[in-house]
């Protein structure tokens, strides 16, 4: 993935992810721990995963 495109990817997709992951942890630290960690390893992955396994790339 691209720098431009992983930047584009997370400024479209980053609050949803946070909030989606806060409302299930109800931890404002863990949940930006577990978005942090999991974009990061979904960088490694191919790019057409990450949509369709959202919750996959959050590990929830």
């Amino acid at each position: 993935m691209a720098t431009a495109t992983m930047h584009d990817w997370l400024n479209e997709h980053g609050d949803f992810l946070y909030r989606f992951a806060l409302a299930r942890l109800r931890d404002p630290h863990l949940a930006e721990d577990v978005v942090q960690e999991k974009f990061l390893a979904a960088i490694k992955s191919p790019p057409p995963t990450l949509p369709r396994n959202l919750r996959r790339v959050l590990g929830l």
